[in-house]
C-alpha cells in the first residue's frame, strides 16, 4: 500500500494526520453537472466486454471492470452493507432511491484515492464511488469510503426537507473508518492488537482527540485503530436509538461534539468521559495481552507476533533514514519511501523475519506469511535502468521496468496479503468463538447450579476469569483443536 499522503515532518507521541483532506467540492459541481450523468455505466459509453452489474436488491450498479469482477464487488458491497446493518440496528434506505454507482478507472497506475461522490438532486439522493482498477485500490480505503456513504444514506432519511440540498449529510471520517473497522473481524482485532501496544508504551490517543478526526487520509493510520475503539465504545452493536440519534444529527447537519456524545451515549452517561475510556481501552489492552501470551488460542498467539513484525519503526534500520519519515509505520506504507537504500535494507530484514514465523504456524497463517514474504522481496528489488519490459536482473530476478510499475506490483502483492491474512482473522475467530461456546457451556456443567455466578450469567465473569493467571483449564473440545494444530 502506497501512502501518498504521509506528512512531511515526524509526528509527535500522539500524531495527527492531515487535518484536511481534498473533500471535493459538489454541493455545486456534482449537481450543477448533472450527478445522475456520471453514473452512467461504463458499457453505455461504449467500453465493449465490460458489462455492469447491477445487484439483485438494486442497491449498487458496479461498473468499469469485466463482468466476473463487478459481480465480485457487488457481492463485498452488500455484505458490507448487511455487517453495517447489523451494527446500526437498522436497515439502509434505498426504497426510490438510485442505486450506489461504483465506476472502476481501468488504466491506474500506483494506488489512487477512492473519490466519494454525493449529493441531492430533485429530491432524490445520489451516490457514487470512483475508483482505481482493481489492484489499484487499497481495499480499506474502498470499505471506507463504503461505510461513509452508507451512514449518510441513513442519514439522509432524517434529513429535513430544508436540509436537502447540496451533498447533504457528511458523517465525520472517525465515525464511517471506525465502523468499517468494527464491521470487519479481522481488523477489529487488529485495531485491539495496535492500541494494546500503545497503553503498554504508555501512549494512547484522549476520547476528545479521536472524535475531532473530521478528515483522515487514506492509508493505515493508528488513529483509524482509534476510531474502530470509539465506534466500539460510543455506539456498539444493535445500539439502534444512540445510531439514530446521530442519524438525526447528522441530517441536520449537526456536529457530532464531544459535548453531543456525552449526552447521547449511554457509555458516557453521567460519567467521566475520559476516565471511561481509559477503562475501555486497559480492557481491550488485557485482552491483546492474553492472546500475546498464549492464554488464547495459539493461532493467534503467532498471529500477534506477526503484527508486531508488520508494526516498523523504520530508525531500526540505520542512522541514514530521512527525518520525514515517522517513527513508526505500517509495514505497507513503507512502499511509500521504496528505493532509499535505508527501505532496501529493511526490507531484506523484514522478509526474513516473516519467514522464521512459518515453522510455528498453522497452514492458513502461513499462507499470509508467503504473501508478505513476497511484499517485502519485491520491496527490496528496485527497477534497473530501463531495457525492455519485465527484464531480468543481474541476480536473475525479474525487476519492474520502472517506479510506477514497480509501485503497482507491491500494491497488488501487499493486497493479496491482507486478504489471506483477513481470512485467516475471519476463520479463526468465528472458531473460537464457537470453541468458547462449547467452553463456557462445559464450565456451567461442570460447576452445577453452584459454580456460576453472577459473572458467569452475565458474559463477562469468565471472560474476567481467563484474564487472570494461571494456567487455564482446556476442554476436551479445546485440547482436540490443540492437538490438530499441532499436527
Amino acid at each position: 500500500m502506497v501512502n501518498s499522503h504521509r506528512p512531511p515532518t515526524a509526528p509527535p507521541a500522539n500524531p495527527r494526520p492531515p487535518a484536511k483532506r481534498a473533500r471535493l467540492a459538489l454541493a455545486s459541481v456534482a449537481v450543477a453537472c448533472g450527478l445522475a450523468a456520471c453514473m452512467r455505466p461504463a458499457a453505455a459509453r461504449g467500453e465493449a466486454g465490460r458489462s455492469p452489474v447491477r445487484s439483485s436488491d438494486l442497491h449498487y450498479l458496479v461498473s468499469g471492470l469485466p463482468s466476473g469482477e463487478n459481480l465480485r464487488w457487488v457481492e463485498r458491497l452488500g455484505a458490507l452493507e448487511e455487517a453495517v446493518e447489523k451494527w446500526v440496528g437498522r436497515e439502509v434506505p434505498f426504497a426510490g432511491q438510485p442505486p450506489v454507482a461504483v465506476s472502476f478507472r481501468t488504466r491506474a497506475e500506483g494506488t489512487e484515492p477512492v473519490v466519494k461522490i454525493q449529493g441531492w438532486e430533485d429530491g432524490r439522493f445520489l451516490q457514487r464511488l470512483a475508483a482505481p482498477g482493481a489492484w489499484g485500490v487499497e481495499n480499506g480505503d474502498f470499505a471506507e469510503a463504503a461505510c461513509w456513504l452508507l451512514v449518510n444514506r441513513l442519514a439522509s432519511e432524517s434529513t429535513p426537507a430544508e436540509y436537502r440540498f447540496g451533498m447533504g449529510a457528511e458523517a465525520p471520517d472517525w465515525l464511517s473508518c471506525g465502523l468499517a473497522q468494527v464491521c470487519d473481524a479481522g481488523w477489529r482485532a487488529r485495531s485491539r492488537s495496535w492500541v494494546a501496544k500503545d497503553w503498554r508504551e504508555g501512549r494512547t490517543m484522549p476520547l476528545a482527540e479521536v472524535v475531532k478526526l473530521g478528515s483522515l487520509p487514506s492509508g493505515q493510520w493508528r488513529e483509524k485503530a482509534y476510531a474502530g475503539m470509539a465506534v466500539e465504545f460510543l455506539l456498539p452493536a444493535g445500539d439502534a436509538v444512540s445510531w439514530q440519534a446521530a442519524f438525526d444529527a447528522l441530517g441536520r447537519r449537526e456536529t457530532l461534539s464531544p459535548r453531543w456524545l456525552k449526552a447521547h451515549c449511554g457509555a458516557l452517561a453521567g460519567k467521566n468521559p475520559e476516565e471511561e475510556w481509559r477503562a475501555w481501552l486497559a480492557r481491550a489492552a488485557a485482552a491483546g495481552d492474553a492472546a500475546a501470551a498464549g492464554r488464547q488460542d495459539r493461532s493467534l498467539a503467532q498471529e500477534s507476533l506477526l503484527m508486531d513484525v508488520l508494526r516498523v519503526r523504520p530508525r531500526d534500520a540505520g542512522p541514514d533514514v530521512p527525518d520525514g519519515v515517522p517513527e513508526e509505520v505500517f509495514a505497507g506504507e513503507l512502499a511509500t519511501w521504496r528505493g532509499q537504500e535505508w527501505c532496501t535494507r529493511l526490507a531484506g530484514r523484514l522478509r526474513i523475519r516473516v519467514q522464521e514465523l512459518a515453522p510455528g504456524s498453522p497452514p492458513a497463517l502461513r499462507e499470509a506469511l508467503a504473501g508478505y514474504a513476497a511484499y517485502f522481496a519485491e520491496l527490496g528489488k528496485p527497477p534497473q535502468p530501463k531495457k525492455h519490459w519485465w527484464q531480468f536482473g543481474d541476480d536473475g530476478s525479474v525487476r519492474a521496468p520502472d517506479d510506477a510499475a514497480w509501485g503497482l506490483a507491491l500494491n497488488q502483492l501487499w493486497q493479496r496479503a491482507e486478504q489471506s491474512h483477513r481470512d485467516f482473522l475471519e476463520t479463526t475467530l468465528a472458531r473460537k468463538v464457537y470453541v468458547d461456546g462449547w467452553d463456557l457451556q462445559s464450565r456451567r456443567e461442570g460447576a452445577g447450579s453452584g459454580g456460576g455466578g453472577e459473572g458467569e450469567e452475565g458474559g463477562t465473569g469468565d471472560w474476567e476469569g481467563r484474564m487472570g493467571g494461571g494456567e487455564e483449564i482446556r476442554t476436551p473440545l479445546q485440547r482436540y483443536v490443540d492437538g490438530v494444530e499441532g499436527r
